[in-house]
Order: structure tokens, then C-alpha cells, then sequence
């Protein structure tokens, strides 16, 4: 499915956000909803019901874009530290921050201490991210 440079960067940002993502077959048109399945939007439901709605009156002509999972997302910390970080001693800090338990809060806290690695971080994210929503517009086609 080929969508504009603006959409699929939309589409990314409200994954990222924790929003659910579908895309219909016909009209590309994008349309994000919380995601209910998180304790903490449940109480949302009413505001959102109209959106839930139109979703599942066309339901067979949406696609749901699912947010990428733990395991490709770490490895994006991964490949960060080892392609893009040159420093060593923050190197060695992003690699510890990803050995113990926590690893997604302790990675983002140990960005926190240089902001030009953590400028980095967000524009290799972004880069890492738009190529997974293409390659799931792709497969989902």
C-alpha cells in the first residue's frame, strides 16, 4: 500500500503514542483510536466510540497497523548503540542500560545524559520506524 511520507510519519507517531492505527483498503484514509486494551483508556471509551464505530461498520476494509514488538524494538536500541553511538563511555552505558531489568526505561534514562546521543536516538528511531510501517503497509496489502 503506498501512502505519502506524511502519512506513514503520522502513522508511526500514533504507534508510538500507543494508539491502534488502521488504514482503509480504498481511501488510505488513517484513523487512530486509544488503545482499550490498556487499563488506563477504558474510561476514554465514550469519546472515542464514534471513531470504534466507524471502524467496525467497514470492518473488512480496514487494516490494523500493529506497533512494532519488544523484541524488533530492542533490537533498535541494539543496532543504535552499536552502529551510531561512538563514544564509548555512553556506549558502554546505553549496553548496561539494555542488560538489566527495565531495559526500555533504563535506555531512555541513560540518553538523558547527552543530548546530541539522544538527538541521535530520536532520528535513527524515526529512520527505523518509518521503514517498519512501510514494510507493514507492504505486507499487509
Amino acid at each position: 500500500m503506498i501512502l505519502s511520507s506524511k502519512n506513514v510519519d503520522d502513522i508511526y507517531q500514533d504507534l508510538d503514542m500507543g494508539m491502534i492505527v488502521y488504514v482503509h483498503r480504498t481511501t488510505k484514509e488513517i484513523v487512530s483510536t486509544l488503545d482499550f486494551d490498556n487499563s488506563y483508556a477504558d474510561d476514554q471509551r465514550e469519546l472515542w466510540q464514534d471513531t470504534i464505530d466507524k471502524i467496525e461498520s467497514d470492518k473488512e476494509n480496514y487494516i490494523q497497523i500493529e506497533k512494532m514488538n519488544s523484541n524488533e524494538a530492542y533490537g533498535v536500541m541494539e543496532s543504535f548503540v552499536a552502529e551510531v553511538v561512538s563514544d564509548p563511555k555512553m556506549q558502554g552505558r546505553l549496553e548496561q542500560a539494555l542488560e538489566g531489568r527495565k531495559p526500555f526505561a533504563n535506555f531512555k534514562n541513560a540518553l538523558g545524559h547527552d543530548m546530541d546521543v539522544r538527538d541521535q536516538w530520536f532520528a535513527y528511531k524515526n529512520e527505523k520506524y518509518y521503514d517498519y510501517v512501510v514494510r507493514e503497509l507492504n505486507y499487509l496489502e
